[in-house]
């Protein structure tokens, strides 16, 4: 290859870090991360990856066509934001034979958690219809050819409630599925209370391959959080659930974290060690905040961390999974595609037809996107609320345009400025790793070079 540098410059993405005398380069656009040779320090040791690339001339050929290939060095012609915005563009608005929906059997749920968004609704209890389970069906044979891509999950409310009503509409599916040679996978957001042996076995045998259960602390704190509607705690048996539960269904935990729960997590971690739950290879542990959509609650706005002061948490508590043995949830991929509700073929569909574009605004009729038995009745509505999706975007914010970790946010979530539901915290859109990459890929660098 023969190569004549003027004809390149390097990446706007580019990352670099020094960890004990190791230098770490990265790219957000192409997830590139790697370890420069110790030979070649120096010449990396001065360089901001972002100047001359005379900088770097005298490197071995071979090592430069590694770091044009990884997208630290890109052509000169190349404008990396109008890349971005195309390959976004193409994500959301090709449909590309496939369809993604989030469906609820049941709006009903058996807990009262103290941050539910479905509290302002007055937890409606609502279940999926005959009549809509046919239109949902009719959805995807119309939506989808033969060898078509199908994601379904499951959601509510508490879709285990009406476990008869999951289970019918997976087999209706699963015959359309065989019938069209369909690629199909499908998860379940579920609190676990209801998520037994034998439940997780039948869901295993639908096709269900992930779960996102929630425990937000050890079980004085999380009884606190997440109590049944009798006010009894939950926590035993959402633990003995997870000691039992199928080694095929992938189980998330996700800790919601606060300034209430914060201190008792390290003891968390160490009693999930401690049960047995964390030896489990099908099991993993995430965090993320607690976020305040009601800012007229002074009490709440003062439990919740902001973006940039939970991002400094968001370490220290991957640190001590790492310690404590488990495997933390460090995620440095680009995400051009941001959010499924953005896209043309992604849906969460209510018990009663209702379409919604983000689960967050499940029960609220007001922002119905579209609706499989009374369309037309909503027809203004529908079109109103569709185009705030369809043309929201982040690529005429500066400081979005100039940031440089836009591949890995691409603006945030959309419901956060579509809805105005949230604080005015500038930053409430921002991802944790706009303050905290560097700290991110140091731990990252570090389990590497540990593991060496």
């Amino acid at each position: 290859m023969n190569l004549n540098l003027d004809n390149y410059v390097f990446s706007n993405y580019n990352h670099k870090i020094n960890l004990e005398g190791n230098l770490f380069l990265y790219n957000a656009l192409s997830g590139g991360f790697c370890k420069v040779d110790s030979e070649h320090n120096d010449i990396f040791e001065n360089n901001d990856l972002r100047s001359d690339l005379k900088d770097i001339e005298e490197l071995p050929i071979d090592i430069i066509e590694e770091l044009i290939n990884a997208g630290f060095i890109i052509d000169k012609n190349l404008d990396e934001f109008k890349l971005i915005k195309s390959k976004n563009n193409l994500i959301r608005f090709n449909q590309n034979n496939s369809l993604s929906l989030t469906l609820i059997p049941t709006t009903g749920c058996n807990f009262r958690c103290v941050y539910c968004f479905e509290k302002d609704k007055n937890y409606p209890n609502e279940v999926m219809s005959e009549q809509v389970m046919d239109e949902i069906i009719n959805l995807i044979d119309e939506s989808l050819n033969y060898g078509g891509n199908l994601s379904v999950s499951w959601y509510g409310g508490e879709p285990l409630l009406r476990f008869d009503v999951l289970k019918e509409l997976r087999i209706r599916i699963k015959n359309l599925v065989d019938k069209k040679n369909l690629n199909f996978d499908s998860g379940i957001v579920t609190n676990g209370y209801l998520l037994n042996k034998e439940i997780s076995d039948e869901l295993v045998k639908f096709g269900v391959t992930n779960a996102q259960i929630t425990i937000d602390g050890e079980k004085e704190i999380h009884d606190k959080k997440r109590f049944l509607v009798n006010g009894e705690g939950s926590f035993d048996k959402i633990i003995e659930n997870l000691l039992n539960i199928n080694k095929e269904l992938s189980v998330a935990i996700r800790v919601n974290v606060d300034k209430e729960n914060i201190d008792n997590l390290s003891k968390f971690i160490n009693y999930i060690n401690d049960c047995g739950i964390g030896a489990k290879e099908n099991v993993g542990i995430y965090f993320a905040p607690v976020k305040n959509y009601d800012t007229k609650n002074i009490n709440a706005s003062k439990m919740c961390y902001s973006v940039k002061d939970f991002s400094k948490e968001e370490i220290e508590l991957n640190r001590i999974l790492y310690e404590k043995g488990l495997e933390p949830w460090d995620n440095i991929s680009p995400n051009l595609g941001i959010c499924g509700a953005l896209s043309l073929n992604s849906f969460v569909i209510e018990p009663d037809g209702v379409i919604q574009k983000c689960w967050n605004l499940v029960g609220d009729k007001k922002s119905l996107c579209g609706h499989l038995i009374e369309s037309e009745k909503y027809k203004n509505t529908i079109l109103v609320n569709q185009s705030k999706w369809y043309s929201w975007s982040y690529f005429e914010n500066e400081e979005c345009k100039n940031c440089s970790v836009l591949p890995l946010c691409m603006g945030g979530c959309p419901y956060n400025t579509i809805n105005n539901n949230i604080s005015n915290e500038k930053s409430c859109n921002c991802i944790t790793q706009k303050f905290n990459l560097e700290d991110t890929l140091k731990s990252i660098a570090y389990r590497y070079l540990k593991e060496k």
